[in-house]
Order: C-alpha cells, then structure tokens, then sequence
C-alpha cells in the first residue's frame, strides 16, 4: 500500500511549517535546559534517565517481537476472532438485534439487572432527549440513578 499524498500545496506547506516550529521549539528548549547549571540534580536526572531509559525499553521491545517471530513465524491473515456476543466482560447477557443496529444512527445501551440491551433509538425521540433523560425513560431503575448522579454532576459543574 502506498502511502497518499496531500491533496494540495498549501497543506503540504502547512504540514511543513507545523514539522519545523516543532523541531525548533524542541532544540530551544533544549537550549534553555542545557544553559542551566550542570551541578542540579534535576537537569542530571532530565537528560540521564531518559537516555538510558528509552533506549533500553525500545531494545526489550525489539527482542520481545523477535522472540514473537522465531516462535510464531511471519504474519499471513489476521487472526479470526468468534464473532458471537453472548455476554460482556462482567458476565452480562446481551440482547441485540444486530442487523438490525447495523443500520441504526443512534444506538442506546441499557442495562438491566443481569441484562444488557443495545437499543435503536428513533430519530425523532432521539432528538427530543438527552442522554440521562433517555435512559431514564426506558424504565430501569439502575439508568434512573445513572441519570440522577449525571444530573447532580452536571449541576455541581455548572455552579448552580
């Protein structure tokens, strides 16, 4: 696959100013730190740890996927993963129309007791609710105290 190039001159200059105030303000930094006296342990510890640190964790890396490679071989496909979705992390059984959800702009996750419930949500009554309302609405008395603690929070942020 070969790499795309910027559609237009002017982003591809853009890019490059970007790329080169980066670099610039790297090195004078630099300066800034290298001109401070060298007896702070502070500026020792800035520039040792990192040189000895970074290159030692990108070498541990490097042997780890050599390792990978020798045991495992070259990469031919992705790996297949089991496409059935039956319960979540927790242990949750999930409840899905997935061909239906496929389709679907909004999608609501309820969760109720030991279930889990992706639901589409209509257009219109998307549009009339907001998120702690929605959930309210659709009757779990867990998304109603999910709701009440948003509320609170949002309340509190807003300084009323």
């Amino acid at each position: 696959m070969r790499p795309s190039r910027l559609p237009h001159w002017g982003i591809r200059l853009w890019h490059a100013v970007l790329i080169a105030v980066g670099w610039l303000s790297f090195f004078w930094f630099w300066v800034l730190v290298l001109g401070r006296p060298w007896g702070s342990l502070d500026l020792w510890l800035l520039i040792v740890v990192p040189l000895v640190t970074a290159p030692a964790v990108t070498g541990i890396w490097i042997l780890h996927n050599l390792a990978i490679y020798r045991r495992k071989g070259p990469r031919r496909a992705v790996r297949t993963v089991d496409p059935s979705y039956s319960t979540d992390f927790y242990g949750r059984r999930v409840a899905a129309d997935w061909a239906n959800l496929a389709s679907q702009r909004r999608i609501d996750i309820v969760i109720d007791g030991d279930i889990k419930r992706y639901v589409a949500v209509a257009p219109e009554r998307a549009a009339a609710t907001t998120g702690a309302g929605k959930r309210a609405e659709l009757g779990t008395e867990s998304a109603r105290i999910q709701a009440a603690h948003r509320f609170e929070r949002a309340r509190q942020a807003g300084g009323r």
